[in-house]
């Protein structure tokens, strides 16, 4: 290794003891996790030893600083981007048991009444266009977020919501009849929204 090389390995080793904890503590600001502030410090420091041939050896701390803070600051926002996905998750359970429960007590529901209400279902829903139809399914049937039907048909959040109101104001009136049991039916098509 040639004597500059030499000085450069010198100055990160330096760099590392004098500033290392200072660092780890700026990362453990943003993160609030010590192991993942420890992390984000060894890999800006993985990542001045691969580029030190370009970044000026005067700026190798303030290098290292932008990377601990970019890195911290993009491992916060996948925590909150995760945690938002677990919530999403939780709800969707939520609605389920709920939907299930309400299943379960209705279930001394006459079959001939089933029967028809599905009928009405299946009519009304086969009475809206394809596209309608899909999105409506997409939400009840696959349990999708209002966003993941809209990226998947590309369109607006706004209109998939559109769309199953649609759909839920068909029903509604198409089993007013039922008294009770279609409040509960419609009840348990709109909270699986």
């Amino acid at each position: 290794m040639d004597t500059q090389g030499k000085a450069i390995y010198e100055r990160i080793e330096h760099i590392y003891k004098t500033s290392k904890d200072v660092l780890i503590r700026t990362a453990y600001m943003f993160v609030r996790d010590e192991e993942a502030a420890r992390d984000i410090v060894a890999e800006a420091f993985m990542a001045l030893i691969e580029h030190r041939n370009e970044v000026d050896p005067e700026k190798f701390y303030p290098y290292l600083y932008s990377i601990v803070q970019h890195k911290a600051i993009d491992h916060r926002r996948a925590d909150i981007r995760h945690s938002k996905i677990a919530q999403q998750i939780r709800a969707k359970e939520e609605r389920m048991m709920e939907y299930y429960t309400l299943a379960i007590e209705s279930a001394s529901i006459s079959e001939a009444h089933s029967g028809e209400i599905m009928d009405i279902y299946r009519k009304r829903l086969n009475g809206f266009p394809t596209f309608t139809q899909n999105i409506f399914l997409r939400s009840r049937r696959d349990g999708k977020t209002r966003s993941e039907i809209a990226a998947e048909f590309g369109i607006s959040e706004n209109k998939v919501k559109y769309e199953i109101q649609k759909v839920l104001d068909a029903l509604k009136g198409a089993l007013k009849d039922y008294g009770e049991f279609s409040a509960l039916i419609v009840f348990i098509l709109s909270s699986l929204a």
